[in-house]
């Protein structure tokens, strides 16, 4: 594929190519996700845990639970410098998280990809 901005060339990936050639042809978003999900089922399965539960701790941890039933801790502290998240030193603001929409929110508006809080936690053992 070719940007009409820059003019680059861009290559897709298997799964790109793919959804491409599905919607080359008319198709209803309901039936390209079936057929996605027929396909790649696991794929995406492993790739999007969701957080059911979370635990804020006093040294900026949170405890996770996530719906495939793994527990991790994600350090929050490498994030406290950095823009909206600098409000959750504040321990008031940090013990304000919820679980949301298979992520974690804080009651500022500071949320977190969940791939990124389960790729990046530790296990708890």
């Amino acid at each position: 594929m070719m940007s009409i901005e820059n003019g680059e060339y861009y290559g897709l990936d298997p799964i790109g190519s793919h959804i491409w050639e599905l919607i080359e042809p008319p198709i209803k978003v309901a039936d390209l996700i079936s057929t996605l999900l027929e396909k790649y089922d696991e794929v995406i399965i492993m790739m999007s845990p969701t957080v059911k539960k979370v635990f804020p701790r006093q040294d900026y941890t949170l405890h996770l639970v996530f719906d495939n039933g793994e527990e991790k801790i994600f350090n929050i502290a490498p994030y406290l410098n950095k823009g909206i998240f600098k409000k959750l030193k504040d321990l008031k603001n940090f013990y304000s998280v919820r679980a949301s929409g298979g992520t974690v929110q804080w009651s500022g508006g500071q949320d977190l990809c969940p791939d990124t809080l389960y790729l990046d936690g530790d296990a708890v053992k």
